[in-house]
């Protein structure tokens, strides 16, 4: 893949799902599941989330991302990019050596030579998308935090502890309606 167009599609990515940096730089094609299917998700590995070292060995906190059209789009150019269909596999955004990742540096020297420079950075799309999708969807608060990978809260916004050890649930159609949303807003 293009270095180039490939840190372009990864910042896009990144937009798009609101995730940390160093998820998307490790995102794996084993990751995406139905990708051409009705329910498209991308499945990030709890080794790979910011999460105490007990819970990172366990599947059972494995971070489950709703694809939204607009991320489907780019995941669909990145694997016709890579030729995806004569060897898959292997890492979603490679960097110029075409077998490690985008290097960490990727998308904030990107912006640097764009009109983002000073102004962006690539952890502040989760910022922007949780104040957006918050001030769009006030009722979905919960499921915002749950997009971000963020701890359960309170209403009086402390960790709900309890529930955080007993609530498994995904809310994936509810977080699904959120990243649709979200992506139109940024794409279109």
């Amino acid at each position: 893949m293009d270095a180039s167009r490939g840190t372009k599609l990864a910042s896009t990515f990144l937009a798009l799902t609101a995730m940390r940096w160093a998820a998307v730089r490790g995102a794996q094609w084993v990751e995406i599941e139905d990708l051409d299917g009705a329910a498209p998700i991308w499945r990030v590995p709890a080794a790979r989330m910011k999460l105490a070292a007990a819970k990172k060995a366990d599947a059972a906190h494995d971070h489950v991302v709703p694809l939204s059209p607009a991320a489907v789009a780019v995941l669909r150019q990145a694997r016709t990019l890579q030729r995806f269909e004569a060897a898959p596999g292997g890492l979603v955004f490679r960097g110029a050596g075409q077998t490690g990742p985008l290097g960490e540096a990727a998308i904030g020297a990107l912006y640097a030579r764009t009109s983002f420079a000073g102004r962006h950075v690539p952890h502040g799309w989760r910022a922007t998308f949780s104040t957006i999708m918050n001030e769009a969807m006030p009722q979905e608060r919960g499921a915002i935090d749950q997009a971000l990978g963020h701890t359960l809260k309170s209403e009086d916004g402390s960790a709900a502890k309890v529930e955080g050890a007993y609530n498994r649930s995904q809310q994936l159609d509810r977080r699904r309606r959120i990243f649709d949303a979200w992506g139109a807003a940024l794409v279109g």
